[in-house]
């Protein structure tokens, strides 16, 4: 965003294919048209919304840790009203199967939003993207800030 705002959206687009190839892996493409700075900071701007939705099933995957195959360690107890509980291994043992649940699902919404950003930076490069990775980068944006705020509240 800084760099389309500042005149500079070919560096801009020059990083945005290097990231595409460095860290999603994928094969690196042409640019068929060069995008405007107006377009490069649109993709900033929903890219960096869609890294926002990123941080919550990173969360997940680091409460199913914390919560999950560390529960005894961070809750001191009692267990008497713990899933598994009353003792402190029934209790210990529901969470880290209700963590090892949670973990495969958290790396599958975060493979979905790298997905996402793939065609949304392909868009970008001036490739035909259907109007899905739009919708699909809202609905993930709106679903993480429900959540959080969901989350937030019942604390």
């Amino acid at each position: 965003m800084l760099l389309a705002s500042t005149g500079r959206s070919a560096t801009a687009v020059r990083w945005c294919r290097r990231l595409r190839v460095r860290v999603l892996g994928r094969s690196d493409v042409d640019v068929p048209r060069h995008p405007r700075a107006g377009r490069v900071l649109g993709h900033g701007v929903i890219s960096t919304l869609l890294g926002v939705a990123a941080l919550v099933p990173l969360g997940v995957e680091a409460l199913s840790v914390l919560r999950g195959a560390l529960y005894g360690f961070v809750d001191p107890g009692p267990y008497d009203h713990s899933w598994g509980g009353p003792g402190k291994a029934g209790a210990w043992a529901v969470h880290f199967l209700a963590g090892l649940l949670l973990a495969p699902a958290g790396v599958l919404v975060m493979a979905g939003i790298a997905a996402v950003q793939d065609r949304l930076t392909l868009r970008l490069l001036g490739h035909h993207v259907g109007r899905w990775a739009t919708v699909a980068a809202t609905v993930l944006t709106v679903s993480a800030v429900t959540l959080a705020v969901a989350w937030s509240r019942q604390i």
